[in-house]
């Protein structure tokens, strides 16, 4: 990516681990959080948006939380380029299809490949 001028820059992660689902209070503040740094973030230099999500979380009372979470996303950007890599077993609906540009699955698990398709 550096040999064509563009730079990635990491806005957020997170991590957790297997079961369970996540209580809505802590998604609420994960998103607010979110949209905080993304507000701070220059718009002229973003060309386009890559998120690494697992794509099978739950969360108490919500139905699709990646969508939930992309759909964060396009209200603040709503024409950037928006590339989503999940897990082979992610919960892939029809509201996240229509809120992305592009998925990709992981090559490996372990997922050490999550990153390879948009270095090539």
């Amino acid at each position: 990516m550096k040999d064509l001028g563009y730079a990635p820059y990491l806005v957020i992660a997170i991590g957790a681990t297997v079961g369970g689902s996540i209580e809505r209070p802590l998604l609420d503040r994960y998103l607010k959080g979110l949209c905080t740094v993304l507000d701070n973030v220059p718009r002229a230099q973003i060309v386009g948006m890559q998120w690494v999500l697992h794509g099978s979380s739950t969360v108490e009372g919500l139905a699709d939380v990646q969508s939930d979470i992309l759909q964060t996303l396009r209200q603040r950007f709503p024409i950037l380029p928006l590339v989503v890599s999940m897990d082979l077993h992610s919960t892939v609906t029809a509201p996240l299809l229509q809120l992305v540009d592009g998925l990709v699955h992981y090559r490996t698990a372990p997922h050490r490949a999550y990153h390879y398709p948009y270095c090539q």
